[in-house]
């Protein structure tokens, strides 16, 4: 669902250095992404599924808006955009033969947002939503990093099964963030993000 399109914040890193091997790679697997996931993403899946489950459509909006601004660099906030209106996209004009999606204008259609709606219309726990969340967003950042580090298929599985291990723990932080908590603060993937951006030669979108 265009995530081979992202690298979400990986080629930045790596352009400026701070990532050049596995145990870096996984470094900012275990870090920035870990804590991206457990500080922002996860809680807001499981709040959106909540909202959706009780046809609070107003509540979706609102955490639509707010998981937008968490994300300071435009890439990353675009990249949970297009993955989160593709997602929607599949929602509507699949699911919906078998399933009641409901009709909703989301003003950004954010990635975890239409993830926590998915798995309302879908009946996926919410526990087991956050799991196939969290592994989806850890493998797409280690198939970016097959082409951005030249690592081999076993090394990556590894590195997965690294990032596995730590699904649990990041699901149990998660299930402890307020909404007036959520944030995270990765300064130096999001100072990287921003010059990204403006990079002349890249692979990635983000």
């Amino acid at each position: 669902m265009g995530v081979f399109a992202h690298s979400f914040g990986l080629e930045a890193m790596v352009q400026c250095g701070s990532v050049s091997d596995p145990d870096s790679l996984l470094g900012f697997l275990e870090g920035p992404v870990g804590h991206g996931l457990a500080q922002v993403d996860l809680p807001l899946l499981a709040h959106a599924r909540a909202a959706a489950c009780h046809g609070d459509y107003g509540e979706l909006v609102r955490l639509d808006y707010l998981s937008s601004a968490c994300r300071a660099p435009f890439e990353l906030r675009e990249a949970a955009s297009r993955i989160g209106r593709q997602r929607m996209e599949i929602l509507r004009s699949v699911w919906s033969r078998h399933f009641n999606v409901p009709v909703l204008d989301l003003p950004c259609e954010q990635a975890p947002v239409v993830a926590g709606v998915e798995a309302h219309v879908l009946g996926v726990p919410k526990n087991n939503a956050m799991l196939a969340y969290a592994h989806g967003a850890f493998a797409a950042v280690l198939s970016a990093a097959v082409k951005l580090l030249r690592l081999g298929q076993t090394t990556v599985q590894q590195l997965l099964l690294e990032c596995g291990l730590s699904l649990q723990s990041l699901i149990q932080t998660a299930d402890k963030v307020s909404l007036e908590d959520l944030g995270s603060f990765a300064p130096l993937l999001d100072t990287s993000s921003m010059r990204h951006e403006r990079c002349p030669a890249r692979l990635f979108l983000s």
